[in-house]
């Protein structure tokens, strides 16, 4: 299975088509403006979780968010007259994956290092403050739908699940709560 990305949007500028520099091979480059509102690229991916994931509580709704790094083996480039034994050794890319809600919930306790993953989602870019006033572009893909292929936390996975479960019943809700404040 090859990883794929669907992008929806309208070219923001005039497409760039040439021949990579010293061979036939066409290349085409182009710049997409898209509307984040809509989905900015349905992405799914395969891949294996390459650190302890992270797990937390975020916003003023306290919603489960959870943040991993997924290796996705790129395929080797072939280039002109090369035997297939020749080729490129496949490389990775290394991308980041947050989850919100139950996505993140029912997938957290369950991953590890290791742990072979298809994750559907959109692919989202934003702008995020760093320290000293800097921001950064940080692109990462928001998972609607993770899938376990390999490597499941099972031993500890139900056990984790069930309190985090036990945990979000006994919270008071937060929409309650700000409801409560407003009327008084």
């Amino acid at each position: 299975m090859h990883n794929t990305v669907i992008l929806k949007g309208n070219l923001s500028q005039e497409p760039y088509f040439d021949l990579v520099e010293g061979s036939d091979l066409p290349f085409l480059r182009f710049y997409l403006a898209a509307n984040p509102r809509n989905g900015l690229a349905l992405t799914i991916l395969k891949g294996n979780v390459v650190q302890p994931p992270y797990f937390d509580h975020v916003g003023g709704s306290n919603r489960p968010f959870l943040r991993l790094y997924l290796a996705v083996n790129r395929p080797g480039r072939r280039t002109e007259g090369e035997e297939p034994e020749q080729r490129e050794r496949p490389t990775a890319d290394f991308l980041r994956v947050v989850a919100y809600d139950d996505a993140a919930l029912l997938s957290y306790p369950y991953l590890q290092p290791g742990s072979e993953l298809l994750i559907g989602g959109n692919l989202r870019a934003r702008r995020r403050k760093m320290s000293g006033g800097k921001s950064e572009t940080v692109v990462e893909v928001v998972a609607d739908d993770i899938t376990f292929l390999r490597k499941i936390n099972w031993e500890e996975g139900d056990a984790e699940r069930e309190r985090l479960q036990a945990e979000r019943r006994s919270a008071p809700p937060v929409a309650a709560a700000s409801q409560h404040a407003e009327c008084g």
